[in-house]
C-alpha cells in the first residue's frame, strides 16, 4: 500500500515540476529580442504571425509634416512588422471620417494620428487607443481588436527600452539640431544629401544644383515631408509612381531622389523628342514635374491654336491665363487649368539656382 502511494506521490511530484519548469520556460521566453539577429517573439505574443495589417497614418490638424518624425514612425512600423512576421501596409492620408469609417468597417486595422487631435464623434465610443508610440502619435484599432492593441502595447514598451530605439531617436535628434535645411549652405555645400544628388543629376545631365534647387522647392531637404495629395519625401513622389518604376521605399532619401530623377528623366526625353532646345528641356519638365504631363500638353495645344510655337516656356506661360476657364473652341476643348502655381514654382526653382550657381563650387 505504502510502496503504491510513493508511485502516486512520485509521478505526480514529476508531473508537477515537469508543469512549472515549463511555465518557467515559456515566461521566459514572453521576451522581446530587439537589435539582435535572433529576434524572436514570446509565446504570448505570435498571434500577429503570417498576418496582414493595413496601417493608416493621418496627417491631421496638429501633426507637423514638415518634421522628421513621420520617417522616424514608419521605421518603427517596419521594426514591429519584422519583429512579429507580420507584413504592413502603410498609407498616409489626410485626416477625416471616412479614414475612422474604414478602421470600424476592417478596411483598416490600425491607425496611427496624433493625439492632439480629437478622435472625431461618435468613433471614440468604438475606438482602443495605444501606449504613445513615439512623442504624441499612438495607434487607434477598433473596440476588440486586443490581438492587435496588446501586441503593440507590448511591443512599444520593450522597444523602447532597447538600444537599438535609443540610437534611432538620437539620430532624429541630430536631424532636428541641423534645422530644416540640414546642414548650411557653403562654398562647397547644399544640403545633407549632396552626394546622392550629384550621383543622381547625372543620369540626367543636370547641373547638381539645379536639382538641389527643385529639390529645395519640393521639400526644403526634408525627408519626412508628406503633401495634402500623399507627396512623399524629397522629390514629393508619389507611392503609385515609385511603385510603377519598381521602388518600393520611397520613405528612404536614396530611393525617393531615384524616383524623382526617373520621372524627370522620362519628362526630358518626351520633349527633347518633341524638338524642344535645352533651356526649354529644362523649363518645361520643371513645369510638367509640378502639374504633370497631361496639363502641359494641354497648354501646347493652345499655343499652337494661338498660332505660338508649343515648345517654347514663354509661351506656355502667356496662355496658362487663357485655361483658367477652360479653353474652347473648334479644334481645341481643354478643361480648366489654374496653372499660376505652377509658373511660380519653376520661377523659384530657377531663381534658387541662380542663388547656388553664384555660392556653391559646381
Amino acid at each position: 500500500m505504502i510502496r503504491i502511494l510513493n508511485t502516486k506521490f512520485a509521478r505526480v511530484v514529476t508531473i508537477t515540476a515537469i508543469t512549472i519548469l515549463a511555465s518557467l520556460i515559456l515566461i521566459n521566453s514572453d521576451i522581446i529580442s530587439i537589435g539582435g539577429s535572433n529576434s524572436s517573439l514570446g509565446a504570448d505574443h505570435k498571434q500577429l504571425v503570417g498576418d496582414s495589417l493595413v496601417c493608416t497614418i493621418l496627417i491631421d490638424n496638429n501633426l507637423n509634416t514638415t518634421r522628421p518624425g513621420l520617417k522616424f514612425t514608419t521605421d518603427l512600423i517596419r521594426k514591429f512588422s519584422e519583429q512579429h512576421r507580420c507584413a504592413v501596409e502603410v498609407s498616409i492620408k489626410k485626416g477625416n471620417n471616412e479614414c475612422w469609417d474604414e478602421i470600424l468597417t476592417g478596411e483598416t486595422d490600425v491607425i496611427i494620428f496624433n493625439t492632439n487631435d480629437s478622435i472625431p464623434e461618435p468613433y471614440g465610443d468604438y475606438i482602443e487607443i495605444s501606449v504613445p508610440i513615439e512623442e504624441s502619435y499612438s495607434c487607434a484599432v477598433k473596440l476588440g481588436n486586443d490581438n492587435i492593441l496588446n501586441s503593440i502595447n507590448y511591443w512599444v514598451k520593450h522597444y523602447k527600452h532597447s538600444s537599438e530605439y535609443k540610437k534611432s531617436w538620437e539620430r532624429l535628434l541630430k536631424s532636428k539640431s541641423r534645422g530644416r535645411f540640414g546642414f548650411g549652405l557653403t562654398r562647397y555645400s547644399i544640403s545633407a544629401y549632396d552626394d546622392l544628388v550629384k550621383q543622381y543629376s547625372k543620369t540626367i545631365d543636370w547641373d547638381w544644383r539645379l536639382l538641389s534647387a527643385l529639390i529645395y522647392q519640393e521639400s526644403k531637404f526634408n525627408q519626412g515631408v508628406v503633401s495634402r495629395m500623399g507627396a512623399i519625401g524629397l522629390m514629393q513622389v508619389m507611392e503609385s509612381t515609385a511603385n510603377r518604376m519598381g521602388i518600393s521605399d520611397v520613405y528612404d532619401p536614396e530611393q525617393n531622389i531615384k524616383a524623382g530623377t526617373k520621372e524627370l528623366s522620362r519628362l526630358i526625353k518626351r520633349y527633347k523628342k518633341m524638338g524642344c532646345d535645352s533651356t526649354n528641356t529644362i523649363l518645361i519638365t520643371l513645369a510638367a514635374y509640378n502639374c504633370g504631363d497631361g496639363k502641359i500638353q494641354h497648354c501646347m495645344k493652345v499655343a499652337k491654336e494661338e498660332g505660338l510655337n508649343p515648345l517654347d516656356w514663354n509661351n506656355i506661360e502667356r496662355v496658362i491665363p487663357l485655361m483658367t476657364n477652360g479653353y474652347k473652341n473648334e479644334q481645341v476643348n481643354i478643361p480648366p487649368f489654374k496653372g499660376r502655381e505652377t509658373i511660380i514654382h519653376v520661377e523659384n526653382i530657377i531663381r534658387q539656382w541662380e542663388l547656388y550657381s553664384l555660392s556653391v563650387v559646381k
